[in-house]
């Protein structure tokens, strides 16, 4: 088998193998139209921020900037023009990197024709769909070509993309950044072109002021919200990994440790190879924490754009590994393709029933891998009852209503706007599950007491088809700050489809906030919950452990959940988030239905269900044992207030 794989093939099928990657990774789909549903959602208020040229980090906040929309490719309300040239410019620059890295098999075998044809066979369909991932893998590979043969025109190119990032996806923008911070340190002292670097240096910065001047943007904040989207991430939209999926990314990573140990002499042989390794070492734990906090392997399995490591790997370091890279890669996409399968099956089962056949299943495991797209659709989808992604038409009167007035969504279903053409006037962070800390909270809720508050609030607190809340979350405690400044400038003025309908109010409802009261409980324990005729708000503050920090920093966050327990017994788990009950939580009132919400903004609490008792728990060895709670109790009074509005 081995005398197989290492048979040499004649020359030019390199160069047929280089043609057929460029017709496999050519954008078949360049300019998209909006659809409904969560990820499209986002998607669409990015065109409508340009639309409405909002301020970005002061109207508009979200991990993607104002040239997102070349990444997503969807057209509504912007030029086609630089979609088409982003988009071709990627699939170019791709192409360049495949030439130069085939360049790299003086000797072309089998086993080089398998694993390039397998690895661009599972990646070509996700390409423009994860654009900011190659983006910056492009990045680093111009990075490491300059370092490698001292190109600064490679340079150029490399910051360009890094400018370009900072715009398209502002969060992946900050993290390229550590990457050319260090290859200006770098260059600055090894180059021969030494002087050079700093005016590269001192000209990267100097654009993008310039940039994000055209492109409203206000750099201090947009920077510092994106520190917080960053940060929180990992607090926020974690989700447990299988068993499989685990085993499978240690296996994989002990071929990695040992590329490194085979190839060890060569890393150590001149600075520019380890700081080469260092780079890729850095992408492949990027990929990782993308893949592993929450898209259970997506990016790093599948597709598996880890392997593109491999192939850097080989071409900076040592070309004459070539055999022992392409085992790793030919035994990391079955890999791909038995994660593929097993999360088609947990769909299926879960959502689907037992209509589909195992030969279906596994049809739908290769079409998702290599076509992106099922072979068969679900059943929900085959039945017509997939409303999710169904674009949504508001009822006529509620149209009539709002009219021209300006209109807010919450929680998340900005496509909802879109598709009845409302006058779109966003709280900063656009979707509330992404709203998971008190920067980013805060920002929403000055927004609704401010002069700029939009006229009416679309709003859902029922979970029915995950239209309140993601994750298994309290909807409630998402965006705690928000829905006060709701409860004191909104009314409710209709219901539909599982929907309120809120009027901003002529005076904005004062507070009359207790004084605080501190307590300590231990982590798990129950915590009893007072009878009162007021909302009682408690600050719920729990720290992580030493190794509860470290866990989280390397994989994800040790997990907490809340258990409420009503005074009839009942009990309900959710998923709690440390940052958002930090901020300060409702606590005593339990609302999960539109007419909970309804009771509330209307003043009877005593039709809400009472919550008795309340445990926030979960991996005990991540935290602390001590949990610090400062509690207060909230009611409303008209205050008497002219058109002056907290801004």
């Amino acid at each position: 088998m081995q005398a197989i794989l290492k048979r040499e093939l004649p020359q030019y099928i390199n160069r047929i193998v280089f043609v057929l990657c460029c017709v496999f990774i050519y954008p078949l789909e360049i300019v998209k139209k909006a659809t409904a549903g969560l990820d499209s959602s986002w998607e669409v208020s990015i065109n409508l921020a340009i639309k409405n040229k909002f301020i970005w980090g002061k109207d508009f906040v979200f991990s993607y900037g104002p040239l997102g929309y070349l990444a997503t490719g969807l057209g509504e309300y912007v030029n086609h023009l630089p979609i088409y040239i982003f988009r071709l410019g990627l699939f170019i620059n791709l192409c360049i990197i495949f030439y130069k890295i085939l360049q790299t098999f003086k000797v072309f075998t089998v086993a080089n024709l398998i694993a390039i044809f397998l690895f661009v066979l599972t990646i070509h369909n996700y390409i423009y769909c994860e654009a900011s991932t190659y983006l910056l893998m492009s990045c680093i590979f111009w990075l490491c070509y300059s370092i490698k043969y001292d190109n600064f025109i490679a340079a150029i190119f490399a910051i360009g993309i890094a400018i370009l990032m900072f715009f398209v996806k502002m969060d992946t923008g900050i993290i390229v950044n550590a990457f050319t911070i260090l290859f200006f340190l770098f260059q600055s002292y090894y180059s021969v072109h030494k002087k050079r670097y700093p005016i590269l240096w001192v000209s990267n910065y100097a654009l993008l002021l310039f940039f994000a001047y055209l492109l409203h943007i206000n750099l201090f904040d947009y920077l510092v919200a994106n520190i917080h989207v960053i940060n929180s991430y990992n607090d926020a939209m974690y989700l447990p990994n299988t068993n499989i999926t685990i085993v499978l990314f240690l296996i994989v990573l002990l071929f990695f440790l040992c590329l490194l140990i085979r190839n060890y002499s060569q890393i150590f042989k001149t600075p520019f190879k380890i700081i080469i390794t260092l780079y890729l070492m850095m992408f492949l734990f990027i990929l990782f924490k993308h893949g592993f906090v929450r898209h259970y392997g997506f990016t790093f399995f599948y597709p598996p754009i880890s392997l593109a490591i491999v192939f850097l790997f080989v071409y900076f370091i040592n070309p004459e590994k070539v055999f022992f890279s392409n085992a790793l890669v030919v035994t990391l996409i079955p890999v791909s393709f038995v994660l593929m399968t097993i999360h088609n099956i947990e769909d299926i089962n879960k959502n689907d029933g037992k209509i589909f056949t195992l030969k279906l299943k596994v049809l739908n495991s290769v079409s998702r891998l290599i076509l992106h797209k099922d072979y068969v659709p679900s059943v929900s989808k085959l039945n017509g009852i997939d409303a999710y992604s169904i674009p949504y038409i508001l009822p006529t009167r509620i149209k009539n209503e709002i009219g021209n007035g300006s209109v807010d969504i919450i929680p998340h279903l900005v496509s909802t706007i879109y598709f009845n053409n409302l006058n779109y006037n966003p709280r900063p962070g656009i979707q509330t599950y992404a709203n998971y800390d008190g920067f980013l909270d805060s920002l929403g809720s000055a927004k609704y007491l401010s002069s700029t508050a939009p006229d009416y609030l679309i709003y859902c607190a029922e979970n029915n088809g995950f239209n309140a809340a993601i994750d298994n979350r309290y909807p409630f405690f998402d965006e705690p700050k928000t829905k006060i400044s709701m409860l004191q400038n909104y009314s409710v003025v209709d219901s539909f489809d599982n929907q309120l309908l809120l009027k901003r109010k002529n005076r904005i409802n004062g507070i009359s906030i207790s004084n605080s009261i501190n307590s300590e409980n231990k982590f798990c324990d129950s915590i009893d919950i007072p009878s009162s005729n007021e909302l009682q708000v408690t600050i719920v503050k729990t720290q992580y452990s030493l190794l509860g920090k470290l866990v989280r920093f390397l994989y994800q966050p040790p997990t907490l959940n809340v258990t409420v327990t009503l005074i009839d017994g009942k009990q309900y788990t959710y998923k709690a988030i440390k940052p958002t009950i930090e901020e300060g939580v409702i606590v005593n009132r339990l609302i999960v239905t539109n007419k909970d919400a309804k009771n509330l903004f209307e003043g009877n609490l005593s039709l809400i269900p009472r919550i008795s008792k309340i445990c926030f728990w979960g991996d005990k060895w991540g935290f602390n044992s001590k949990i610090n709670l400062t509690t207060k109790y909230i009611s409303y009074k008209e205050v008497v207030q002219d058109d002056k509005r907290k801004s």
